[in-house]
């Protein structure tokens, strides 16, 4: 009798770690990919830090790379990782920024996105114009759909879209305005 109590409450302790492994999965990832890589990734002529809480996801060439956030948000209906970058880089030539915010700026408005966000971020020689809103619920035309998105183009070419909840955008303004071209030291680092 004592024999099998013994293999039930193992068989149930292995079962507990099973669901906790599987449960922390992305976390467990995201650890792993700090540990081999550090707390930075190469794109372009970029280098794109990565929080700890982070992981990169696919990493398939070096112009393109997807960031995920591995901590989950509660949400009205069920649990959720909190947003996603994707990062990009290696459009040629220089890019008139300014025509890229009026054209999108004017695409959004027509397409009924409500109050579009606008910002403009600054990496080292280069600018970043960035914006989006809550351009899932106007095309979904589901108008509790409370994820943004927002798109961010580099005067040299680099492109970040940011997919999440509007309670991860400063988060993602902290990792795009921390992107620094290949070689050059923040100015805070000097």
């Amino acid at each position: 009798m004592k024999r099998s109590w013994r293999l039930v409450i193992v068989r149930v302790l292995l079962l507990a770690i099973g669901v906790a492994a599987y449960l922390l999965r992305f976390q467990i990832q995201a650890r792993v990919w700090h540990w081999r890589y550090g707390n930075s990734m190469t794109v372009g002529r970029y280098e794109v830090p990565v929080p700890e809480h982070w992981l990169v996801e696919r990493y398939e060439s070096t112009t393109l790379a997807t960031l995920v956030d591995t901590r989950f948000r509660k949400s009205p209906h069920a649990f959720s990782r909190a947003g996603s970058i994707l990062v990009s880089s290696g459009l040629s030539g220089p890019i008139d920024d300014k025509f890229w915010s009026s054209e999108t700026r004017q695409r959004l408005e027509h397409d009924g996105v409500p109050d579009v966000q606008e910002k403009t971020l600054s990496l080292d020689d280069d600018s970043m114009a960035c914006l989006g809103g809550r351009q899932l619920a106007a095309i979904a035309h589901v108008p509790t759909l409370a994820d943004v998105s927002l798109t961010c183009l580099s005067s040299h070419g680099l492109n970040l879209v940011y997919t999440g909840p509007a309670s991860g955008v400063p988060e993602f303004y902290a990792i795009a305005s921390a992107i620094r071209p290949i070689g050059k030291q923040s100015n805070s680092s000097k």
